[in-house]
């Protein structure tokens, strides 16, 4: 199995949902929470014409807005 960052946010989601996976100040996103948002950014990126496999690059701030949504 190939190992991705996207697949070990899908398991810790699957095994641990209510874990706490983000803190932004008094603010927490769990893995459920997480895997939602980056999975919304993901068919948003397909839907906006990218294909699997294709590279996109990010240049963000380290808030919790930004891994594929808005704040908590």
């Amino acid at each position: 199995m190939r190992l991705s960052i996207a697949g070990g946010i899908r398991e810790l989601a699957a095994a641990t949902p209510t874990t706490v996976a983000l803190v932004d100040g008094d603010r927490r996103l769990t893995y459920r929470g997480l895997d939602d948002r980056s999975s919304r950014l993901a068919n948003a990126l397909l839907a906006a014409g990218l294909r699997p496999g294709e590279r996109v690059a990010l240049l963000l701030g380290n808030r919790m807005e930004y891994p594929g949504g808005r704040g908590a």
